[in-house]
């Protein structure tokens, strides 16, 4: 009901696109095309295997091996290897295990605006040109070449779905370790008192990290990791400032949101169980520049000030100094009037 309000009081476009996102959020499956999982990867998710690693043979210890020697170089750099020993060497180099096998973890591309402008998700999936800067969403040349059936894209962003890394943290007998100062806000201990988050249920954060390449030269980029262990969620190439982050976001939050409506079934090797476990979005950091992105603020990085500085006569701020133990517990009500009024004067 809140939403709709909202999306009735939209005035610009730049909202309505927000509402947009939110709405294409609250039924989502991991069947939908945005997706992008194929019916094995579909398969291994809703039922994962419930076998380990087999290490009884000289080209898996060679796999490993090389796996272990190359983990901080490229996906491609395995491959090659392994493709060059079957091919050069015969009879068991043929069993070595591709890159897949180890983990199940898989990136998924999608198409975005060569200028950083958006990425074609939500609202955006089905344009053929790019909304702010008007640039043709596929390669014009290879698409009237083709006839109109070549659909090449000017670029694409990586996601890197969260799924397949939680199922390839458990077949070690469950590797989460116990963090005591974790959180300790009330909402948090309720829900666990409540049993609305249980013992095999995974709490996360995400976080979004901008980064400059050169010193000296345009060459933004983003990445976005999910914090229970650091697991890799997203790479935004640049070399431009995002103008629709949402749009960048919507497929590692659409597989989120999935896993939420689904559960995630995974396998416990060490107690040899399978379970459904539930995923939990507790907050949402980033770093200076990123935080201007998930919290609306431009330009210069804000903070709250609750006390007020000496000399320091402003009407309208000059309020005595606030106690953090005097403020109130946040009221719904209250912050989805404000926004409303705030809404409206945009």
């Amino acid at each position: 009901m809140e939403l709709t309000v909202l999306e009735e009081e939209a005035v610009l476009l730049k909202q309505a696109d927000a509402i947009a996102f939110i709405k294409l959020l609250q039924v989502v499956s991991l069947d939908d095309p945005v997706a992008k999982l194929d019916d094995a990867v579909l398969s291994h998710l809703r039922n994962p295997y419930q076998t380990g690693l087999e290490i009884n043979s000289s080209a898996v210890q060679h796999g490993i091996a090389t796996y272990f020697t190359v983990e901080h170089s490229s996906v491609n750099t395995y491959e090659s290897i392994q493709q060059s020993a079957m091919h050069c060497l015969e009879g068991e180099a043929t069993q070595i295990p591709s890159y897949y096998n180890y983990t199940g973890v898989e990136s998924i591309e999608h198409d975005m605006c060569p200028g950083t402008c958006v990425a074609f998700m939500g609202p955006f999936a089905d344009l053929t040109h790019y909304p702010i800067c008007n640039t043709d969403h596929y390669n014009p040349i290879k698409l009237h070449t083709s006839g109109g059936q070549m659909h090449i894209a000017h670029q694409k962003f990586i996601t890197i779905p969260l799924s397949a890394q939680l199922q390839a943290l458990w077949p070690n007998g469950g590797v989460f370790d116990v963090f005591d100062d974790f959180c300790k806000g009330c909402e948090f201990l309720q829900a666990v008192q409540w049993g609305d988050i249980k013992p095999d249920d995974i709490v996360l954060m995400i976080s979004l990290n901008g980064a400059q390449l050169y010193e000296s030269k345009l060459s933004d980029c983003w990445t976005y990791i999910w914090k229970q262990y650091v697991l890799p969620g997203g790479f935004i190439p640049g070399p431009n400032k995002l103008k629709n982050m949402d749009s960048f976001l919507f497929p590692g939050l659409h597989h989120l949101a999935a896993l939420q409506n689904e559960g995630l079934c995974i396998w416990d090797a060490w107690h040899n169980i399978v379970f459904i476990s539930n995923s939990f979005l507790i907050f949402i950091t980033a770093d200076g520049p990123g935080l201007v992105y998930f919290d609306g603020m431009k330009g210069t990085y804000y903070y709250p000030a609750l006390l007020i500085p000496h000399h320091y006569a402003v009407a309208g701020s000059n309020h005595p100094d606030i106690s953090i133990y005097e403020l109130h517990d946040p009221d719904l009500t209250e912050y989805f009037d404000n926004l409303l009024k705030l809404y409206c004067k945009l």
